[in-house]
């Protein structure tokens, strides 16, 4: 394949997928699948800093949700007990 063939690269929105699957704990394998792409492919885009630093952007909206949603379940526990 040549370095610029994109021919099984993932579409814009396939290669969202991707960067979600990945964010979100998934394996190289589950975000190809969802995706569409080999495996190859993503770590192909694992290793540009670009889609990479998606990932990383992702995972902390994902961590940054879910600290939010533990805070408000608290306050709600902390009020019933």
């Amino acid at each position: 394949m040549a370095p610029h063939d994109t021919k099984n690269a993932p579409s814009p929105s396939g290669d969202e997928l991707a960067v979600v699957v990945i964010a979100g704990g998934g394996t190289y394998a589950q975000a190809a699948t969802r995706c569409g792409a080999s495996e190859r492919t993503i770590k192909r885009r694992m290793a540009d800093p670009v889609f990479r630093q998606r990932v990383a952007d992702c995972r902390a909206e994902m961590v940054r949700r879910t600290a939010g949603a533990l805070s408000q379940a608290s306050i709600r526990a902390a009020r019933t007990l």
